[in-house]
């Protein structure tokens, strides 16, 4: 794994200290060198496809013209979607008997990082567009593309925070040097003691035998295990990178803010992956509600439930993770619907906010999020197997 190759942290210190002692004029150039440097490492020959795709977006946002604007949105999802959905693509066709079955895409490669790369590219183009930033200089915008902290799992970045820190270059101090460090032996003990450990116990929902064999409580074990597993894994990444930033002096967005202390589903999505569930809301959900507006509580459950199909296509190209985003946003849609209903009714009563309302709310929010997480682990008829398993029917 890329953050817990000693070699990625020798690879930090050297560019922090560089990045340390240059000029402020030459530290973007810096960010970018090694970024390229980077992704060359461990990604190989691809870092001249996100070198080709910065490049042309970049230039396509030197132009406010209805062509570019639509070029520079439709270039990064082309790639994407030629990368990592096009098997899935022509293997869902194949299936409805249109295409023959040999899958020339099955084997594709995807390039390190896609998605989130794809999505910082999509927000810039979406808000230079509107007006939102200013037309940014190239060694900004490749220095954006380029941070290598959070090339490989995020969190996903905005220029306009981004580029006002590189403008400003703050010194990185000691008090930064202590908390990007303290924060990376965080993320390191999250991935390689508790991430791991767990993986050992929730590696079995991968086995059809297994499943079909076990008890339902050994199946729950093993889903609970596979939840913490994914939290301390993808929040271990996370806490990485954010110290990586703080090496150079930058901060970087949080993804997680104790998730599963969460009262309720939405509560939950306001903590977990938070850079993506901001992403999400600004992008999608935001421009949806407000076209659908007419249609009211349908027009925003609809979009509701398309920004969680895309979360889960996001995730993964398989039908599980589709099924694992449509879980969601069912479950949110369900709550909206529940708080303009039933909630003020009970908003009122004693019990409603005590604590131990309170721990039973957390308790079965918690447990709602880790049935989804079947849909997460296995393809779509294994995971069925395994809620069967979880409520006692198989």
């Amino acid at each position: 794994m890329i953050f817990t190759d000693i070699a990625y942290f020798i690879f930090l210190a050297i560019v922090a200290l560089l990045y340390r002692f240059a000029p402020r004029e030459h530290k973007p150039w810096i960010v970018t060198a090694s970024g390229i440097a980077f992704y060359a490492y461990y990604a190989t020959g691809f870092v001249w496809l996100l070198a080709a795709e910065t490049l042309a977006v970049y230039a396509l946002t030197t132009r406010k013209t209805r062509f570019a604007h639509a070029a520079a949105l439709a270039l990064p999802l082309a790639v994407l979607g030629y990368y990592k959905y096009s098997g899935f693509a022509y293997g869902t066709v194949v299936g409805a008997g249109l295409l023959p079955k040999d899958n020339p895409f099955m084997y594709i490669a995807f390039p390190l990082a896609i998605s989130f790369f794809t999505f910082e590219f999509l927000h810039y183009s979406f808000d230079y567009f509107r007006g939102r930033v200013d037309r940014a200089s190239l060694k900004e915008f490749l220095a954006f593309a380029f941070f290598f902290p959070s090339m490989a799992a995020g969190p996903i970045k905005r220029f306009q925070d981004f580029s006002a820190q590189l403008r400003e270059a703050p010194p990185a101090g000691a008090k930064d040097a202590f908390a990007g460090c303290f924060r990376i032996l965080v993320g390191l003990f999250k991935k390689l003691v508790l991430a791991d450990s767990l993986g050992y116990f929730s590696s079995v929902l991968a086995s059809g035998f297994y499943i079909e064999h076990a008890s339902p409580y050994q199946v729950w074990f093993a889903l609970l295990a596979f939840t913490f597993k994914v939290y301390f894994d993808f929040s271990g990444y996370t806490d990485i990178a954010i110290g990586s930033a703080r090496l150079f002096g930058l901060r970087i967005p949080e993804n997680f803010d104790y998730p599963f202390l969460t009262r309720n589903i939405a509560q939950f999505w306001r903590k977990w992956h938070m850079s993506l569930y901001s992403w999400l809301n600004d992008y999608v959900f935001t421009p949806l509600s407000l076209r659908w507006r007419a249609y009211k509580l349908a027009g925003f459950i609809a979009a509701v439930l398309a920004v969680f199909i895309l979360s889960g296509i996001w995730h993964g190209a398989d039908w599980n993770f589709i099924a694992w985003g449509a879980f969601h946003g069912v479950a949110v849609a369900l709550y909206y619907v529940y708080t303009r209903t039933l909630k003020p009714r009970f908003s009122n009563a004693g019990w409603y906010n005590s604590k131990w309302a309170n721990a039973a709310a957390v308790l079965f929010n918690f447990l709602v999020v880790t049935v989804s997480f079947s849909l997460f682990a296995a393809p779509l008829p294994l995971a069925s197997a395994i809620m069967q398993k979880l409520f006692f029917l198989g």
